[in-house]
């Protein structure tokens, strides 16, 4: 019994022992941060009004009291597929605020948080995003403001205030006897002065206004009465509405009176001369020319002429005219617009009735600005065209290789150039990958040479020169070693592509699982925390240029790079099939444990 219990023990153990290498065997591989696929925000949805109903809250009001937005909908991308534009809604927002400052600024240190106990003042609340989640350059991120006040407390009522002790009324004084008021007339009368000139046989009208002084009740309007002493009528008369007529020339004084007014009467006074009598035209002008005047016999009626350069429009000018007196009217008046091309008659009034007629003529007058003959004109008068002279004729040079047959005087041409003769092109300068190269031609004619610029070759990455560094082929590491590892594909680093030019460059790298790479530089760590062979694989994609763009290829080079994890350093099989590993170390243990059988049955026996 005992043998059988030790026989049984023993097939436990080694049937655990085959399990735990088994498990033992399994390999995991970690790729760093660098390989998490973040999500980029390239814009958030626009709010074309406020997101809250109320923006101004009482201090101590928690931040779930503000019904700030909840989700937002934004536009991005994955960092592992920047081309590819998706729609994302944020969910379950969480939201921040800080006290605004003088000087906008982005970054959150030193700013004042808002917490239930902050003090009043404007708050800026923005989303808080996950670490998963980043914001492209030049996005800004919504923001959300926010006024913190304090209630306003209650006027306090205001305390009664003691009654303060009424003063003593006075005692009734007795009443004094009015003294008698000087009378107050009703009306002020008010009379404007005459004119300063005043001529013999005119009438002017004597203006006087009434200004009310008192409460009265007077129903009438207040009349004035006009007054001319006798030694002034032979001068003046006036008559009961104040119409003043000029009989002869003096001075004179007319009174004006109203019982109502409180200032009358009052004397007016004037003095009157003869009429002038001077119906002149002393200067005519047309813009900046002056008129010659011309008068009849004893001065009476005249001429005016008047010269204006060839061109000028004379359908509607407006003349100043300058009489011989200040007094004197002209018809039509000065600085009114007349047709002058025909004649124009001006009439002009003296004060006293004197009238002159002028006719006025305007010419128009050339003073010739000749321009020199041509092959095809002769002289011509810049201002009235007019022609003098004959054409000078063409002067004809032959024609070359660019230009055709041309006259030497007027750069007039006939027929067509003759052409360069060009002989073939020529390498001047060899292209090479780096560098272009160059050509030249030249005319056989006149000798004329042309160049022309040469692409430089092609560069033509091979796969052979895909490589990859930081880590050995057929290497041996630990299981805690963190490999660092840098694709290179050839040509990758072609600065100024032309049409044709081949490169390769790296999508993505795999030991157990696949990961694309992100960016250049193509670099990546990761480590292996169990003992095995390995494979390191790195693909690189071909791509041509266009003479546009890069243009992938449906070729594919992989660098395939075997590498042992052992903490012994004992090289352990080389197939690199972890799966074949776990399988032998199977059959191993069920041979040992056939044979540790076999073993016990041979004793008994």
């Amino acid at each position: 019994m005992l043998k059988k219990k030790r026989t049984s023990r023993l097939l436990s153990l080694l049937v655990i022992f085959t399990l735990l290498v088994v498990s033992f065997s399994v390999k995991e591989v970690h790729a760093d941060e660098n390989t998490q696929d973040v999500f980029i925000i390239t814009s958030f949805e626009k709010v074309e009004k406020n997101v809250l109903e109320d923006d101004t809250f009482f201090k101590g009001t928690k931040v779930e009291d503000f019904e700030l937005p909840t989700e937002w909908k934004v536009i991005g991308y994955m960092q592992s597929d920047p081309d590819t534009l998706i729609e994302k809604k944020l969910t379950d927002l969480k939201w921040e605020g800080f006290m605004k400052e003088d000087k906008e600024s982005t970054e959150t240190e030193g700013k004042t948080e808002y917490t239930e106990k902050a003090c009043e003042g404007q708050y800026q609340f923005i989303p808080v995003l996950s670490s998963m989640i980043k914001l492209a350059e030049d996005v800004k991120i919504p923001e959300i403001l926010i006024e913190i006040t304090t209630p306003e407390e209650k006027p306090k009522p205001e305390e009664p205030k003691p009654e303060e002790p009424k003063p003593e009324e006075p005692k009734p004084e007795e009443p004094k006897l009015e003294e008698p008021q000087p009378e107050v007339k009703e009306y002020k009368m008010i009379v404007e002065k005459l004119p300063e000139r005043m001529v013999k046989g005119n009438s002017y009208q004597i203006v006087v206004t009434f200004e009310k002084q008192t409460d009265g009740k007077n129903s009438s309007s207040p009349v004035a009465e006009y007054t001319v002493p006798e030694e002034c009528k032979e001068i003046v008369s006036v008559d009961e509405k104040g119409l003043l007529t000029i009989l002869d020339k003096g001075k004179f004084q007319v009174k004006i009176t109203c019982v109502e007014a409180e200032n009358s009467p009052v004397l007016l006074e004037g003095e009157s001369v003869a009429p002038d009598t001077d119906a002149t035209v002393k200067a005519f002008k047309l813009g900046s020319y002056e008129g010659v005047i011309k008068h009849g016999t004893e001065g009476k009626d005249g001429t005016i002429t008047v010269d204006v350069p060839y061109g000028t429009d004379v359908t509607a000018i407006a003349p100043e005219i300058t009489t011989g007196s200040v007094y004197a009217k002209v018809a039509p008046a000065s600085g009114e617009k007349q047709d002058f091309s025909k004649s124009v008659v001006y009439i002009v009034t003296a004060e006293d009735g004197t009238q002159n007629k002028y006719t006025v003529t305007v010419n128009i007058v050339c003073e010739h600005e000749w321009t020199p003959a041509t092959c095809t004109e002769p002289a011509i008068c810049k201002i009235c065209k007019e022609t003098k002279g004959d054409p000078l004729g063409h002067d004809w040079i032959a024609a070359t290789c660019t230009e055709p047959t041309t006259c030497s005087r007027c750069k007039e041409t006939k027929g067509t150039a003759l052409g360069h003769q060009w002989s073939e092109w020529k390498v001047t300068v060899k292209p090479t990958t780096e560098k272009g190269g160059k050509e030249e031609r030249i005319c056989e004619r006149c000798k004329t040479t042309e160049q022309r610029d040469i692409l430089r070759l092609n560069i033509v990455g091979k796969p052979e020169d895909n490589r990859v560094t930081g880590i050995q082929n057929k290497g041996i590491y630990k299981t805690d070693h963190l490999y660092s590892i840098t694709a290179i594909g050839a040509g990758m680093d072609i600065k100024d592509p032309i049409a044709n030019d081949v490169r390769y460059i790296p999508i993505g790298w795999e030991v157990t699982t696949y990961y694309r790479f992100s960016k250049t530089p193509y670099q990546v760590t990761f480590n292996v925390k169990s003992e095995g062979d390995y494979q390191l694989k790195v693909h690189f994609q071909k791509q041509i240029y266009d003479g546009k763009s890069w243009v992938f290829q449906n070729e594919t080079d992989v660098k395939k790079l075997d590498f042992t994890v052992s903490n012994s350093r004992i090289m352990p099989a080389k197939t690199g099939d972890t799966a074949a590993i776990e399988v032998y170390l199977l059959l191993g243990g069920m041979a040992l444990a056939l044979i540790t059988v076999y073993m016990i049955r041979r004793k008994r026996i």
